[in-house]
């Protein structure tokens, strides 16, 4: 995995307050985490899913050659 793509995420991950990382088999890594919001509407706030999904370097560079 492009530790580029990864680091897109980390900002996510520091605002969570759970986090799920999970590799499906067909190799793509998948970043879930569940942070806070403002509610639109003002108030109490909002459960929000952030999620990522990355394929391997390999996988990627061959599909798209």
């Amino acid at each position: 995995y492009r530790y580029s793509l990864i680091a897109k995420s980390m900002k996510a991950l520091q605002s969570s307050h759970k986090s799920s990382i999970r590799i499906d088999q067909e190799g793509v890594l998948s970043l879930q985490f569940l942070t806070s919001s403002p509610s639109p509407r003002g108030g109490k706030s909002v459960d929000t899913i952030v999620e990522f999904n990355v394929s391997r370097a390999r996988e990627f560079s061959r599909h798209w050659s």
